[in-house]
């Protein structure tokens, strides 16, 4: 009597081979697959990483900009029609750069193309007065002489009219965003002349000073939010004054309070550390706003005229264009982030002048020119057709010619025709 078990069944070798062989292509195949995807996920993972320790060192890490940044891959993706842009709008207000994308102000739109003209946001208003101002892909956009302002990200609307509505008290003259998204306003008051108010990123008041009897014509935020500089102007004995104030919002008082007589501010910027840089019908000025030592005049053209003046709030860098009167042909002045003047370029006729982190577009009525950081002309380039407008935006140029936009990466080209 055989015992009870399990019967030998004999298997060909060749078949367990040719089994073996096909699983482990089967496999080889699986990860093939999957290491692609694990790739971008890891390159991704490294990506963020980065980006939040380089926001962490510069104190400018929001979920906004963390949101945002993850959308733009996406959206500078997103096919558009192509350069060059139509615009339909009867009227173009205002020209900026926010982030990657070129900003249009319309008289009844904002739009913000990408790369390839592909509409990445859109935002229908009735403003009167619009005015727009950007800085680390958000921007604050406001009517003048209103209380009506928004706030948006570079893809989106932070906050609209309905969350704006009813913040400030007195009609804008005007405002200022840091990179950490804090808002600046001076605005018309009831109680006195003018006011400064300071915002948080939560639309939570947390500073405000009054002023008495004179008037604000500009206002800077530092890129942490902590510190507002004001420019103002008033007369005193049939002559005119401007004064500058800082402010560390955390204090009731002025830190710093600086007097020039017979002169007229324009523009006030923060710069790289304590430094603050501005702007006056005569002269450029630079400061430590911590120093007690006077305010430095990097520049005086007095005997000049000022034609045109633009400040990059990513590099800290300004161009700025002096003409000599009644003449026709002037300089432009390259400033860099400490406030020094570095160069100066000869030019006829400037219409538009442009300021990029690497270079400055200068327009005449001939002749477009792109000027690198160390002053020298990369490019010089005949217009052969009418353009009316220029902004710098990394390596490329957006030129308005009529109601087209063009998209040109800058090189050594020699002449435009549209």
């Amino acid at each position: 009597m055989k015992k009870p078990g399990f019967k030998k069944i004999s298997v060909d070798k060749k078949i367990i081979n040719e089994l073996q062989t096909a699983s482990k292509n089967k496999l080889k195949n699986a990860s093939k697959k999957m290491v692609k995807p694990i790739r971008i996920i890891l390159v991704v993972l490294v990506a963020i990483s980065l980006f939040f320790i380089c926001a962490k060192q510069f104190a400018n890490v929001t979920m906004s900009n963390m949101t945002d940044w993850v959308k733009g891959i996406f959206i500078n993706m997103s096919s558009g029609e192509g350069y060059p842009y139509e615009i339909t709008s009867e009227e173009v207000i205002q020209k900026d750069v926010i982030g990657p994308y070129l900003a249009i102000v319309e008289n009844d739109r904002l739009v913000y193309l990408n790369s390839r003209a592909k509409e990445v946001f859109k935002y229908e208003h009735n403003f009167i007065n619009p005015v727009f101002k950007t800085k680390n892909k958000r921007a604050i956009f406001y009517c003048a002489d209103t209380t009506n302002f928004i706030v948006t990200s570079s893809s989106e609307v932070l906050y609209d009219m309905n969350d704006t509505s009813k913040t400030l008290e007195g009609a804008i003259i005007t405002a200022d965003i840091a990179s950490n998204g804090n808002l600046a306003f001076a605005n018309w008051s009831s109680e006195c002349v003018c006011q400064i108010n300071v915002y948080n990123n939560k639309l939570k008041r947390e500073f405000y000073y009054n002023f008495s009897k004179e008037r604000v014509v500009d206002l800077s935020l530092s890129d942490n939010g902590d510190y507002v500089c004001a420019v103002l102007i008033d007369a005193k004995n049939a002559s005119l004054y401007s004064r500058v104030l800082v402010f560390d919002i955390t204090n009731p008082k002025p830190i710093f309070d600086r007097r020039l007589e017979n002169d007229v501010a324009v523009d006030v910027e923060f710069l790289s550390g304590n430094k603050i840089e501005l702007l006056t019908m005569s002269s450029l000025y630079s400061f430590n706003f911590n120093s007690k030592k006077e305010m430095k005049k990097e520049l005086d053209f007095s005997s000049n005229q000022l034609l045109k003046y633009d400040f990059e709030e990513s590099s800290k860098r300004c161009s700025l264009a002096i003409s000599e009167y009644s003449s026709n042909s002037g300089n432009i002045y390259g400033i860099s982030s400490n406030g020094k003047n570095t160069y100066s370029v000869k030019v006829n006729g400037l219409k538009k002048l442009s300021r990029g982190s690497k270079y400055t577009a200068a327009l005449t009525n001939n002749t477009l020119y792109c000027i690198k950081n160390s002053g020298r002309v990369k490019c010089e380039a005949e217009l052969l057709t009418n353009v009316d407008d220029v902004i710098v935006s990394g390596n490329y140029l957006y030129v308005f010619s009529g109601n087209m936009v063009h998209r040109l990466k800058i090189s050594r080209w020699t002449s435009f025709d549209g």
